[in-house]
């Protein structure tokens, strides 16, 4: 891993200095200090702390001995302004105005950078706020800085299952590594009904402080595990670190009783205003050159792999070559219960499609540019945004590209929060003259309503920490809409239509995640994992495989995602055919053992978070401590969701179906890895028995002597009100009898539309596609993948996604000769 240059953000509190403590751990070099100061106030208002939803200023008086105390340059600016976007989310690539106290970092960085160019990198203490590392992000990327924010999430990652119910049961372990790091965090400020001014100057980095602090909070019916309270996430304390390990605190900073005054300002809020602090000289310790050593043996690092994914590997390592988990019960079409239940629907989603156009351009970037101006021109002419756009998939010939292409695409986005995006390689079985294809999810709401979180809301973390890799470009980790949305009918245009939508996405109900792909980086480094010497190549794709899919489960219970729809995994081209089913073999036997691990109801989500800062001041859901503790993180997968009904009055049997998988050999994926998984869909705040589950097979028998092939299907139905959300794939079988000889693209495309109507009969067509362009209206289905052995492209259609491929597989390790999936809204008939 490359050593970074870094300037830490310091405000004096225990997370700024414990994110320092991991970058040094990480064998990055701290270049300097920079903090941001309360400007000076009249002195009818010295005993006023700013408040800052951004900040912390309470013991700003004490900043400037950090320099003596640890022997790098400090330096800082005053704040200027205050919260003038109060959205959660910050954009990452404009500026905004300067009237916000977020922009103050840009002249305090800019004079740290001028004076210690070497500098790469910034790092700041986001532990559970969105608000706070968003607009770090926003800033440093800005200024071409790498984000750093080693604590987010840490709650989750880092414990506490490994620590025991004594010591991990309560949220506070993270104050505990603080306190084997060696750090000292006193209390300067109180503002929880669960602490008083006695707290004050309590240090919360020590098994005393820690055990006082858990009390106290629990007595307020907070403190647990999930809500951050007793970490102080929610304002409940602030704390001013005075001392720390020897690598970084060569001096540590001594306050007298006398020297600290305890200023009320009501409401339960007291601080502590330092009149006067001195930096003393520290007892001689031998910590080697440095200290390094001994830090790295102090701070805690969370494993790579938590404790489900080390059991689904350990799992898949142990289980047969056969990939038996993902076998599901399927039924004669005439016996398919619920099968003529589903009438006419409508939806704003839907799918558009690009090329530049065979001979139109002499580059992929000009391929690119002509592209996004088709996408502008599109939205344009419908009264749209680029915000409109939910999720991308980006096909190249060359994966050498993807820097180049990225660089024009981003140029689409300036708010925050951009589509999720998935991107493959299909190498020369793209049509010639084509280097690039851009598929879009589209949300056919008008602005301003889709500018509202609770219509459109997403998660995009560009910082590097242990939870997941980066996204630092023109794409999130998640997108999530609400489905009651996506089922209203197309009215869009007619006066009104902003007030029913927001009126819709305020009630709760279920909601679809969309997820960008995963490959396995290592969060903390952002490189991938380098095999081990005695690793085989499926040893070392299977790890790949794990890893990369519990970046997908951390960011779905993020999400709240209860349920997947299906998924595939993209794998790089393979050396020979039985390599490839190999791999699918392995992969399947992840997909269905990470079910497996949470099939019993006990895993908790890794989703630790507790309520956001944004979300207490205006999020009403989290006003008190009350509305946080009933916000519990849901399982995934949750059985507890399917539709199970009884039979012949027996007791409703366990579900043990795992969503449809699939694997697709195609040229590269991003970065060379081997592995992309790729959920098609996942789904949030889903209610008890909402979500039915379908599946049927023809066998090849019922298919002789007809034109269709046969075929596996699997529905999942989410009910909406009166409506159902119907999610579709149909893998059609490469049976034995058809060799080696090619199927006309026509061919497969015929039958898998043939499928999709049967299996949605009687429903007509949806009436979403009566805005839709003409060439939009006649696919049943969204996505389609096709083995190239079996079928040739020839053009790339725009209406539907199209996804060549060298060889694709079912979660059977079968190989399939085309994969279609269908998207649709349809009304219940009752």
């Amino acid at each position: 891993m490359a050593s970074l240059n870094v300037i830490a953000l310091v405000s004096g509190g225990k997370d700024s200095f414990y994110s320092l403590l991991h970058c040094l751990a990480n064998g990055h070099r701290v270049v300097a200090l920079a903090n941001l100061h309360p400007p000076p106030l009249p002195a009818d208002k010295a005993d006023a702390d700013l408040n800052s939803f951004m900040y912390q200023t309470v013991g700003h008086e004490v900043i400037p001995l950090y320099a003596d105390a640890t022997g790098l340059p400090l330096y800082r600016h005053a704040i200027t302004g205050g919260a003038g976007d109060s959205r959660r989310d910050y954009g990452g690539f404009v500026a905004h105005h300067d009237e916000d106290e977020t922009e103050s970092m840009v002249p305090l960085l800019r004079r740290v950078m001028a004076a210690h160019p070497e500098a790469n990198a910034v790092c700041a203490g986001a532990i559970l706020s969105t608000y706070q590392r968003t607009r770090v992000e926003s800033v440093a990327l800005r200024l071409g800085l790498v984000p750093l924010a080693y604590l987010w999430k840490y709650p989750a990652i880092a414990g506490p299952a490994s620590l025991g119910p004594v010591l991990g049961g309560d949220g506070a372990h993270l104050l505990r590594d603080m306190a084997a790091a060696g750090l000292e965090a006193r209390i300067v400020k109180v503002a929880s009904g669960g602490l008083d001014e006695e707290f004050l100057w309590e240090d919360v980095a020590s098994l005393k402080g820690v055990a006082r602090l858990v009390r106290a909070m629990s007595r307020f019916g907070c403190g647990t595990a999930g809500d951050g309270a007793v970490l102080g996430e929610g304002g409940e304390f602030e704390t001013l670190v005075v001392d720390g390990p020897g690598c970084l605190f060569r001096k540590k900073i001594l306050v007298q009783d006398q020297d600290k005054r305890v200023i009320k300002e009501g409401g339960g809020t007291a601080w502590l205003r330092v009149a006067k602090a001195e930096v003393v000289e520290k007892p001689a310790q031998d910590d080697g050159d440095d200290g390094l050593e001994k830090l790295r043996s102090l701070v805690r690092f969370p494993k790579l792999l938590d404790e489900r994914f080390s059991g689904v590997l350990a799992a898949v390592s142990s289980a047969s070559s056969e990939a038996s988990g993902l076998v599901q019960d399927q039924k004669n079409l005439d016996n398919w219960p619920g099968s003529n239940t589903l009438g006419h629907g409508c939806s704003r989603l839907e799918q558009w499609n690009f090329v530049a156009g065979t001979g139109t351009a002499s580059s992929v970037v000009e391929e690119t540019q002509i592209i996004t101006d088709k996408i502008r021109g599109r939205l344009t002419a419908r009264g749209m945004s680029a915000t409109n756009i939910i999720s991308a998939t980006i096909v190249l010939r060359r994966m050498a590209d993807f820097p180049a292409v990225n660089a024009v695409y981003g140029l689409l986005f300036v708010a925050p929060n951009p589509p999720s995006r998935v991107t493959i390689s299909s190498g020369d079985l793209l049509p010639s003259g084509c280097d690039i294809y851009i598929s879009l999810s589209i949300l056919d709401v008008p602005n301003p309503a889709i500018m509202d979180t609770s219509v459109r809301d997403g998660l995009h973390v560009q910082s590097r920490s242990y939870w997941a890799p980066a996204n630092i470009g023109p794409y999130s980790q998640a997108i999530t809409l609400p489905l009651s949305i996506i089922a209203q009918p197309n009215t869009r245009r007619h006066q009104g239509d902003d007030a029913v939508i927001s009126n819709q996405s305020s009630a709760s109900g279920s909601r679809i995640v969309l997820i960008a792909g995963q490959i396995p980086l290592i969060p903390a480094t952002m490189e991938l994992p380098r095999p081990g010497d005695q690793d085989t190549e499926l040893d070392a794709f299977t790890f790949n495989a794990t890893l990369s899919l519990q970046h997908l489960w951390r960011i779905a219970q993020d999400k709240d995602v209860q349920w997947w729809s299906s998924a595939v995994a993209y794998v790089s081209k393979t050396d020979n055919v039985e390599t490839a089913q190999r791999k699918a073999i392995a992969a399947a036997t992840v997909w269905a053992k990470a079910h497996d691990v949470g099939g019993d109801g006990d895993d908790a989500s890794d989703d630790d978070s507790g309520p956001d800062i944004w979300d207490r001041k205006y999020n009403p859901a989290f006003m008190d401590y009350k509305g946080q503790q009933d916000q519990s993180s849901c399982n995934l997968p949750d059985f507890e969701v399917i539709n199970q009904p009884s039979t012949m009055g027996q007791p409703v049997q366990a579900v043990t179906t795992v969503p449809p998988f699939f694997l697709a050999e195609v040229e590269e994926l991003p970065r060379q890895s081997d592995v992309e998984w790729h959920a098609q869909a996942g789904f949030s705040n889903l209610e008890a028995r909402s979500v039915t589950l379908r599946s049927l097979s023809t066998p090849s028998s019922e298919a002789s002597g007809q034109r269709s092939r046969s075929w596996d299907a699997h529905q999942t139905l989410v009910k909406i009100r009166e409506s159902a959300f119907v999610q579709t794939s149909v893998a059609i079988k490469r049976g034995a009898t058809l060799g080696d000889t090619h199927i006309a693209a026509e061919s497969l495309a015929d039958d898998i539309r043939s499928v999709v109507r049967l299996l949605s009969q009687p429903a007509a067509r949806s009436e979403s596609n009566s805005d839709m362009p003409l060439e939009d209206k006649t696919n049943d289905y969204q996505l389609l993948y096709f083995d190239t052995s079996l079928a040739t492209v020839s053009q790339l259609a725009e209406s539907c996604t199209v996804i060549p491929c060298r060889s694709l597989w079912n979660g059977r390790g079968e190989r399939v000769a085309a994969v279609a999936f269908s998207r649709q809204v349809m009304s219940i008939d009752n």
